[in-house]
């Protein structure tokens, strides 16, 4: 019977990918400035190469990297980091209730290392990118997605059934098992020679001894 905290621990991850979907449609860092409270300009930036460019005067404009090594290295970055997250949802829902696979573990050291590589790249290819850009719901819901995806692996993994808490043991104690049942005296119990009271284990001083002197029980 598998253990109970591996019955669910696949919800876990799937809400660590779902997050991290979402992220993906959000953007990866924006810009704002404003004048007097009004804002003037903007600047929205998607992983996909995607972003959006506001002017007061003018409005919004939609503008596509013109880059080459940014548009390569942005698609990269989102086209490996959907199809990790799609392939981890489905193993999820297949290995659900089975003690948690190492791919999940794997999966999200993979996406956070390409959320990584996505702003090292970024940064290397646009000098002053990120003193310019505020990090967005779109990368930290990455790294967000993967720690959730981690903690579902260190659920569906520890066998939680084995984990005991440490007995606290003074000198000459001896442990006693949480099995381990004392014994149920129903008569006289005799030891060598020695006869002992079934309800308090008292000695009986006689061999023949209709009460017991320290509790009064009829033998």
């Amino acid at each position: 019977m598998p253990n109970k905290n591996r019955e669910y621990y696949w919800i876990i991850i799937i809400i660590g990918v779902v997050i991290g979907l979402i992220a993906l449609l959000c953007p990866t860092a924006t810009f704002d400035q404003y004048y007097l409270g009004e804002r003037i300009e903007s600047w929205d930036v998607w992983m996909i190469g995607y972003s959006r460019y506001y002017w007061w005067e003018t409005g919004y404009e939609v503008v596509w990297a013109t880059v080459t090594d940014v548009k390569i290295l942005s698609l990269v970055s989102f086209i490996f980091i959907l199809i990790n997250l799609v392939i981890t949802m489905i193993a999820s829902i297949f290995l659900r209730k089975r003690k948690a696979s190492f791919y999940f573990l794997i999966s999200a050291i993979i996406s956070i290392g390409l959320g990584i590589y996505y702003i090292i790249s970024i940064d290397i290819n646009v000098l002053g990118f990120w003193d310019l850009m505020n990090p967005h719901f779109g990368i930290i819901g990455i790294f967000l997605g993967s720690g959730i995806i981690l903690l579902g692996f260190g659920v569906g993994f520890t066998d939680f059934d084995k984990i005991r808490e440490p007995i606290q043991l003074t000198p000459g104690e001896v442990p006693i098992t949480v099995k381990q049942e004392l014994p149920v005296l129903t008569s006289p119990t005799i030891v060598g020679k020695i006869q002992f009271c079934p309800e308090c284990g008292g000695k009986l001083s006689k061999e023949r001894q209709k009460f017991c002197m320290e509790c009064g029980t009829a033998i």
